[in-house]
């Protein structure tokens, strides 16, 4: 995925834009690139790979010698950008985010708009050789006379999802994608206005939310403020549902909509339907999967009470009961009284309600890993995923023993995840859990069954990669074109895919959210959000 910052101050801003660019890290590992452009038009661009180093070390010196008041970057997880570009004679910096599926299609209508053949007009690649589709998206803009009419034309023509931040001598142009699959928010500070993909970017450089883009709106920011140049449309939202269970900062906040209590909400889902489940520790899969678990942990707390409450209440009324007349004589000594407390057996209420306890029995080497999700090679991803945890054996197990790798009894592990994609990772850890003496370990998922690959944006890549549409060929004996037993998690087949997925992670039990869940907990009506990628 790709996240943007830009920003129009009184002031230099190549500072101010790092870090803001900065802020969308867990969003892209391989390209970086920032961009200023001065009073008298010039511009100052940097771009660095990031994939061995973080976006902040290779940026900053180039931040504190950039000049201008107005900036745009990005980090991406594919596309070198800012691209500078030419229209009208006037060279501008134009940034993207999203995924554009019909890329080789439009750029044979550039070319035709152009009256020359495909090999005539040159397009810049990708490093795995593909067409940049932030290069396609400018040639694209580019054929019409004003940037607006070009955004216009974009949004006529674009299959897929894009956004835009484009920097010239007017200012910079925000256009968020027209089903806002993508946020897109403009913040104030009291220099100037700001936009950012995620609004994590905003608190610490001190701007203030002043407004989420509407799907398809397109405003101007300018030294005179903002001007909006293309109303957007509320009934055209389809943000991604899986932004607020996985792939944003947990800080950040979509429509009104902060990620941490979405995902603190998943997980109190997910323990309602664990009541009676006897589990030691609680634990999410680090980074994503934690906010799940301490949702989770705290409804457990919460539950815990309420039956430890509602049992006291019985068995103090059964005390009344049975010791009526002793009580109401008002004739007895303490050491009665205690005598038929101990009989009412609380120190048995407590154990049989008592809650898990929070603890992390896979601890995240983050001085060198950052998300494995974001590298685009999948050999990578596993090896960052295999490398960044480690298990801890004093958690889970009592008595563990480091030298002889025996211990006196195995804990009770409930694991929480944001999903399960191709199931690779996750069950590397799950070995790991075992190897280290786990006792019984239990996963519980934050959203459905991951049945469909992402069609807008760069989150699942192809349907024979996840662990669903695997199980269901497995099932039965060829892949479906409809899955809609299986998506039904009241059906047997739902049971049976699950079951194998289980199998193959090596757990003791596996529940995931449903999508009517997974929508409640975001919080927004279900006709708003995309939900593709469980369909």
């Amino acid at each position: 995925m790709t996240g943007l910052f830009g920003i129009v101050s009184a002031a230099d801003c190549g500072k101010t834009l790092m870090f803001g660019t900065d802020y969308h890290s867990h969003l892209g590992t391989q390209q970086g690139g920032i961009a200023t452009r001065r009073d008298d038009g010039i511009m100052d661009r940097r771009l660095h790979k990031i994939s061995q180093n973080s976006f902040k070390s290779k940026f900053y010196n180039d931040s504190e010698k950039m000049r201008g008041r107005r900036g745009i970057g990005a980090i991406s997880d594919k596309d070198t950008q800012p691209l500078l570009k030419v229209h009208s004679n006037e060279t501008y910096a134009i940034v993207t985010s999203g995924m554009v599926t019909n890329l080789e299609q439009l750029a044979d209508e550039i070319c035709s708009r152009k009256g020359k053949g495909r090999g005539d007009v040159f397009f810049r690649n990708n490093s795995d050789g593909s067409l940049s589709m932030t290069e396609v998206v400018a040639e694209l803009i580019n054929l019409e006379p004003t940037f607006l009419e070009g955004i216009q034309r974009m949004y006529d023509r674009v299959e897929g999802s894009c956004s835009v931040l484009l920097l010239n001598g007017d200012g910079i142009y925000a256009a968020r994608d027209l089903h806002g699959r993508t946020s897109l928010v403009l913040g104030r500070d009291d220099k100037g206005v700001a936009v950012t993909s995620e609004t994590c970017a905003f608190p610490n450089l001190g701007f203030r939310v002043e407004k989420f883009l509407k799907p398809g709106e397109v405003v101007l920011m300018g030294d005179d403020g903002v001007r909006t140049l293309r109303d957007g449309d509320d009934d055209q939202m389809q943000i991604c549902s899986f932004l607020y269970i996985y792939t944003s900062d947990p800080s950040t906040s979509h429509e009104g909509v902060n990620v941490q209590e979405v995902r603190q909400r998943c997980g109190s889902l997910l323990a309602e339907s664990d009541v009676g489940l006897k589990v030691d520790i609680v634990s999410g899969v680090p980074d994503s999967g934690i906010n799940h678990s301490h949702g989770y942990l705290n409804k457990r707390v919460k539950l815990a009470m309420r039956m430890l409450w509602e049992a006291q209440q019985g068995s103090f009324l059964d005390f009344v009961m049975a010791n009526q007349e002793l009580l109401r004589s008002g004739d007895f000594s303490r050491e009665q009284v205690a005598s038929l407390l101990e009989k009412m057996d609380v120190s048995a209420m407590l154990d049989a309600n008592r809650p898990p306890f929070y603890a992390d029995p896979l601890i995240k080497y983050r001085a060198a890993y950052g998300r494995s999700y974001t590298p685009p090679d999948q050999r990578q991803r596993d090896e960052v995923a295999w490398n960044k945890l480690i298990p801890v054996g004093h958690i889970l197990a009592d008595g563990w023993d480091d030298v002889a790798r025996t211990s006196l009894r195995g804990r009770s592990i409930l694991l929480t995840d944001d999903s399960i994609v191709r199931n690779t990772q996750l069950r590397n850890s799950i070995r790991k859990l075992w190897d280290y003496g786990a006792g019984d370990i239990h996963v519980r998922v934050a959203c459905p069954p991951l049945t469909s690959p992402c069609r807008y944006l760069r989150s699942t890549r192809t349907t024979a990669e996840l662990a669903a549409s695997r199980a269901i060929e497995e099932i039965e004996g060829k892949a479906l074109e409809d899955i809609g037993e299986y998506l039904d998690p009241s059906s047997a087949k739902y049971a049976q895919m699950v079951g194998i997925i289980k199998r193959d992670l090596d757990v003791t039990t596996l529940r995931y959210l449903t999508l009517d869940q997974t929508v409640r907990a975001i919080g927004l009506p279900r006709e708003k959000l995309c939900v593709d990628c469980w369909k």
